[in-house]
């Protein structure tokens, strides 16, 4: 089977479900407000896949969409992974392992992405915050810094179009003035070799094509009629591409509508109030953190450095006994015997004189940045803190006779005093070992629920061998019945 093949086959039982359609090597949908796609690239031994989103409000023509090459962030942006990926014709086993780590990535960042980019409000709320994120972390990435730069490229023209349809013309005048300006330098400067690496010319030329229906020098505040008939005609000639049934389709086959949230709210409510409680256990650590991170400091008796692991929480010591095995981009790192000058630790573990783990530091964030560790009785809290943002992240950890019962990882918005996402895993146990993993993912904004079940399968040894899969969010696939590989040497 060729790369593209199985792309097609692994990417499809991830997105068909979904309403995606797949048109070539592109998949696509509309769904509410948004035209969402994905296309793979191949170039000699590299492969990529790129994608992008066009709001109705630039005026969506679905036949060039499909036709042109309108995905041009790649899922770099999502991960901070690499951008292209090798593989080699002649060995099958490079081309099975980059499609796995691409679906795991498009499953893990850029569904989730997409499901939270369906409305031009929560569409500009996302890449603000994604940018803001990447911004974040690409400080300690010399690879990334130039790329992180400036958000100008960032979904420009769709940021400013959304600005546009919700009424926030003075912001909308200040980027559409700066994606200019940048224009301008980059004709008389030229692009670094980092920037023309990811076809960012190419990219910013068509945000200025797409910027053309507003000339620079009208004043947005002072015209807002003009800029609503603008936006009415943009979404009109979206419905009308739409409803010319292009690629021999149907208007019905080609939009994707989801569920009727009121449907499934009440599944939602008890994940809604963990949000709730746990975003108040956050805000009163968070006048607590610096006095907490430092009495335990004071404890501290051994350390312990591990290299890797910056894509799962803790790293090596993720209390998740599964996560690095069910999600291909996860990776724990390996603990570190001395430090070199060669090292790069990004994690150290700190232990109290009773062989405790009472934090952790992240060393490649890029402020500082750690996990204060508290436990009372069957229950371990982990509150991670940094260094002028506050409280981050939150997880809880529920223990019976040696054994992980539950796992509770939370992401927390500091500014907004919430948590925006939240995941559950819960095991369950048989004589042999863990048998199965209920594992949920709730995106609080939207009220997005998914809910995972793994089985697992031991060998003669007491170690994991293999597990099946059932998503029971949505309808029936063929991974239900699929047998995949446990790689890692793990006994649970």
């Amino acid at each position: 089977m060729t790369i593209t093949s199985l792309y097609k086959k692994k990417c499809g039982e991830l997105l068909l479900p979904l309403g995606f359609q797949l048109h070539k090597n592109r998949f696509w949908r509309v769904v509410d407000e948004m035209y969402q796609a994905l296309s793979f690239h191949i170039s000699g031994n590299y492969c990529q896949v790129c994608f992008g989103i066009i709001p109705f409000c630039m005026g969506l023509d679905l036949k060039s969409a499909l036709a042109a090459d309108c995905e041009r962030h790649s899922l770099s942006v999502l991960s901070l992974t690499q951008d292209d990926w090798s593989f080699s014709n002649k060995n099958p086993e490079t081309i099975t392992t980059v499609i796995d780590l691409l679906s795991g990535v498009i499953q893990s960042r850029l569904i989730p992405f997409f499901e939270q980019t369906t409305s031009c409000a929560n569409a500009y709320e996302k890449m603000r915050s994604l940018y803001q994120h990447n911004q974040r972390l690409s400080l300690s990435r010399e690879d990334w810094a130039k790329s992180f730069e400036s958000d100008i490229w960032f979904f420009g023209d769709v940021r400013f179009y959304i600005l546009l349809k919700l009424g926030r013309l003075n912001e909308a005048q200040r980027l559409q003035l700066a994606l200019r300006e940048h224009m301008e330098t980059i004709s008389q400067e030229g692009w670094s070799s980092e920037v023309n690496r990811f076809g960012e010319e190419k990219a910013l030329r068509r945000q200025m094509t797409r910027l053309a229906p507003i000339d620079a020098r009208i004043e947005l505040t002072k015209h807002p009629e003009q800029v609503r008939l603008l936006i009415e005609e943009n979404e009109q000639k979206s419905h009308e591409s739409i409803n010319s049934g292009v690629a021999d389709q149907s208007s019905n086959s080609n939009t994707y509508r989801r569920p009727d949230k009121d449907k499934n709210i009440m599944a939602c409510i008890p994940y809604i109030m963990e949000c709730g409680r746990l975003s108040e256990v956050a805000a009163v650590f968070s006048y607590q953190c610096k006095e907490l991170r430092e009495n335990n400091r004071k404890e501290i008796v051994t350390e312990i450095h591990a290299a890797g692991g910056e894509t799962i929480h803790r790293g090596y010591y993720c209390p998740s006994p599964v996560r690095d095995i069910i999600e291909n981009e996860c990776n724990r790192g390996k603990l570190l015997k001395s430090l070199t000058t060669r090292c790069k630790p990004t994690y150290k573990y700190c232990y109290n004189s009773k062989k405790e783990l009472i934090l952790v530091d992240q060393l490649y964030a890029p402020r500082e940045t750690c996990e204060i560790l508290l436990l009372q009785g069957k229950i371990e809290t982990g509150i991670t803190f940094t260094e002028g943002f506050g409280v981050c992240a939150i997880s809880e950890c529920t223990y019976q006779n040696g054994q992980i019962m539950s796992y509770v990882y939370a992401l927390y918005d500091s500014l907004g005093g919430c948590v925006v996402e939240y995941r559950k895993e819960e095991y369950t146990y048989s004589t042999i070992g863990l048998e199965v993993a209920d594992i949920f993912k709730f995106l609080r904004a939207e009220n997005i629920l998914q809910y995972n079940q793994y089985h697992f399968q031991h060998d003669e040894s007491g170690y994991l061998s293999s597990y099946t899969y059932t998503d029971q969010s949505v309808r029936r696939s063929v991974l239900d019945s699929h047998v995949f590989d446990v790689r890692l040497k793990r006994k649970v």
